[in-house]
């Protein structure tokens, strides 16, 4: 009976004392973690916020092998959400992106079991020269008496978002070491959808140059008078090489919005899973980044779905040095 009324006076003292600090610790709560990782930014924020790949080093996957996950939207977009159920360990729940640029995604959280419960959450990405650190954080709310718990929510959160950080990291880095082709980042994008609009024609290699400067500059003019913006820098839309005869079907054009037609030109809707890689040097030896990418798709057993694409960034009357021309290489892909 002396020990039943000492494990009384204990429990009573416990509940005293999580009572006391029930009015003394914060109703809110912020749990934030980081981690420097070596590989370009979008590669970094596509595993962290493509709700897909984010399966593949969330610290909670492991907890349950057989939890459903149902996905919404598109990948990396606000309105992007999946719902999760699995068992005691992860519970039930759904994420939904709010707001999303590349230098921070919002999201908020819902848990339905085993207590309903909501939060935000967000990721911040910093560049570092070749690194870009990563920063996982939550915000949250919870009422008087149960604040409390914030005591012990804040280390077990933080805890299992450095261990999904971690694993972020060894998963972005070892991308990087399997994408990278003869000194090119090839990278795997969604490339939103938008109608080329230009002039198509059979185009021997050396009159290529020829060819835009016939063109481009007549489309931008179309298009200003029309009213319409573009959506990108001028572009090249290749249908097909022929070595043999040295020619390439191809259209100077300009990216618009989806839908956008203009009388004289042609107009063509462009979009889906896409490799690129960020091309600098002079427009006319673009050719290696091209071989980058093929040596990539034949190792990876990809193909084409018939556009390639070199959107030419840089001006050349704004930027003397060649080296820094930066051409954008898009292989559309099956």
């Amino acid at each position: 009976m002396k020990a039943l009324k000492f494990i009384g006076i204990a429990i009573a003292a416990v509940i005293v004392i999580l009572l006391v600090l029930s009015f003394v610790v914060p109703k809110a709560y912020h749990v934030e973690k980081s981690v420097e990782i070596e590989a370009p930014q979008n590669l970094v924020y596509e595993q962290a916020v493509h709700f897909d790949n984010f399966q593949t080093w969330s610290p909670w996957s492991a907890l349950d092998s057989n939890m459903t996950t149902v996905y919404e939207g598109e990948f990396g977009k606000v309105g992007s959400k999946y719902t999760w159920e699995g068992n005691e360990d992860v519970g039930s729940g759904s994420q939904e992106i709010t707001a999303a640029s590349p230098e921070k995604v919002e999201i908020d959280l819902n848990f339905k079991t085993p207590f309903e419960a909501s939060a935000k959450t967000y990721y911040t990405f910093e560049p570092m020269d070749k690194k870009v650190k990563v920063t996982w954080a939550m915000d949250g709310e919870n009422p008087w008496p149960m604040n409390v718990m914030n005591l012990f929510m804040k280390g077990a959160i933080g805890k299992d978002y450095q261990k999904g950080l971690d694993s972020l990291k060894v998963r972005s880095e070892k991308l990087v070491a399997e994408r990278m082709v003869d000194g090119f980042m090839i990278q795997h994008i969604e490339l939103s959808e938008r109608s080329y609009v230009g002039k198509r024609g059979v185009v021997k290699f050396a009159e290529v140059e020829a060819f835009y400067g016939t063109h481009l500059g007549a489309i931008m003019g179309a298009l200003g008078a029309k009213g319409v913006e573009p959506i990108g820098m001028p572009s090249g839309v290749f249908y097909k090489w022929d070595e043999e005869a040295g020619t390439a079907d191809m259209m100077a054009a300009i990216p618009c919005k989806t839908g956008t037609t203009l009388d004289g030109y042609e107009s063509v809707n462009v979009g889906g899973k896409a490799l690129l890689v960020d091309y600098y040097g002079p427009y006319d030896a673009s050719e290696k980044a091209h071989m980058a990418i093929s040596t990539y798709m034949e190792k990876n057993k990809i193909e084409l779905n018939v556009h390639v694409i070199e959107e030419y960034i840089t001006d050349p009357g704004m930027e003397p040095d060649s080296s820094k021309w930066l051409t954008k290489v898009y292989y559309l892909i099956k």
